[in-house]
């Protein structure tokens, strides 16, 4: 229908006359907008014979200087599928009827540039230049034959509109499916690969630094892999700290293997304590994370903070380096038992009291690198009593606390006391 008034149309004038002078005036307005609806078909049609080489030269010119993203899209490709869109455009509005070949063409679009990974926007920007670009064409097409002035005729082309939204919805659903299609598969794959990396077998740096580019990671810089004893039903804590990596360019990737979240995080910005903060969801939870330095070693840094997190007794989010004993401890129950039981058997002699105040004297031992000063202020005791007591804790373990070895075998034997405490 046109948009538009004609130049004839029922008035009361008319409607007085009786009912077949109204029926007359109606005919008349019907055959007027016929002959408008014709001279814009013929128009079309002049348009495709005649001027689509122009028209579409017209639309790539337009195209590659209103966006660079199209300059990655080779000529060929783009002076093809501007040909057939335009062409299809112009076949919508002589309603003729539309080859096989032109039918999907505006869906093909859709779909080739989201395989070329250019922006629907762009996509859409390209259609939008040819609606300009037909449109300046059917003006001057109508001043040529007379239409200029015609408002009839003028309303009509709307016609040229809707013809190109038709080609815009399809290109947008051919786009849309393309995506999510492109988007599973990329997911699959690299699910595949994650699983990959984990279980499969280490050694062969080729192909362990192929896997990690396939996850968008550089072999040849190090990484941290993250650890958490995180149940899939809480995937929103770990959709925030994603993208809150993903905000700051953080490359990330993060999946559920076995009972453990397990992820990889890798940025030149980003170290041991800058990663702490960043993975604030995580600290709620069981979890641990170390460095990888090394692509062939990732398997086995994935093992050892899952080894760690498993010997976890609260929630934390530690590092694997700071935590070494404990997961040995873990990983080694027998061996690190028997080394517990040889060091301790002594003080299952003491009392509860003497026992404790010994232990604590250990770890407080530790916390502060053996400093007799150190020690004395964290436990609030006397050099003097710190003193005697580790030279008690020397005569029952029977091990030297300046000798590098033995407190070597100390701190063993004490992380498995605290494991199994």
């Amino acid at each position: 229908m046109a948009m538009g008034t004609g130049p004839i149309k029922p008035n009361g004038d008319i409607q007085e006359q009786g009912p077949h002078a109204l029926e007359s005036a109606i005919m008349m307005c019907i055959m007027h907008n016929y002959r408008e609806r014709l001279s814009l078909v013929s128009a079309a049609q002049r348009l495709l014979n005649d001027q689509l080489e122009e028209l579409v030269r017209a639309s790539i010119q337009r195209l590659r200087e209103a966006d660079p993203v199209y300059q990655q899209v080779s000529d060929k490709s783009l002076n093809d599928q501007m040909r057939k869109t335009i062409s299809l455009t112009l076949m919508r509005i002589t309603d003729e009827p539309i080859p096989v070949s032109l039918a999907s063409v505006a869906f093909e679009t859709g779909q080739l540039r989201a395989i070329q990974g250019v922006d629907l926007q762009a996509v859409l920007r390209s259609f939008r230049i040819d609606l300009r670009v037909l449109w300046e064409a059917f003006l001057a097409d109508a001043q040529t034959n007379g239409l200029g002035g015609n408002a009839a005729y003028l309303s009509e082309l709307v016609g040229v509109w809707e013809a190109t939204e038709v080609n815009i919805n399809e290109v947008s659903e051919g786009y849309r499916i393309a995506t999510d299609t492109l988007n599973q598969q990329t997911s699959e794959l690299r699910i595949a690969v994650f699983r990959r990396l984990l279980d499969g077998p280490e050694g062969d740096s080729r192909i362990v630094s192929k896997l990690l580019s396939t996850l968008t990671f550089d072999p040849s810089e190090s990484l941290f892999c993250v650890v958490v004893d995180l149940h899939e039903s809480e995937y929103s804590l770990l959709s925030a700290c994603q993208a809150r990596l993903s905000q700051r360019g953080i490359k990330n990737y993060f999946s559920w293997h076995g009972q453990y979240l397990v992820g990889f995080v890798q940025s030149r910005a980003v170290n041991e304590d800058f990663l702490m903060v960043l993975l604030t969801e995580f600290h709620e939870y069981k979890s641990g994370f170390t460095e990888v330095r090394i692509p062939t070693t990732v398997r086995s840094a994935v093992d050892n903070t899952r080894t760690l997190v498993a010997a976890l007794k609260s929630p934390g989010l530690h590092k694997l380096r700071q935590n070494w004993l404990t997961a040995f401890a873990y990983a080694e129950p027998t061996l690190s038992r028997a080394i517990a039981d040889d060091v301790f058997f002594k003080f299952e002699q003491l009392t509860p009291y003497a026992r404790g105040e010994l232990l604590a004297t250990i770890q407080a031992f530790f916390d502060t690198d053996g400093t007799v000063s150190l020690i004395s202020k964290n436990m609030f005791r006397h050099r003097n009593t710190v003193r005697s007591r580790l030279a008690q804790i020397e005569e029952l373990t029977g091990l030297r606390l300046d000798f590098p070895r033995d407190i070597a075998v100390l701190a063993v034997a004490f992380s498995t006391i605290k494991l199994n405490d």
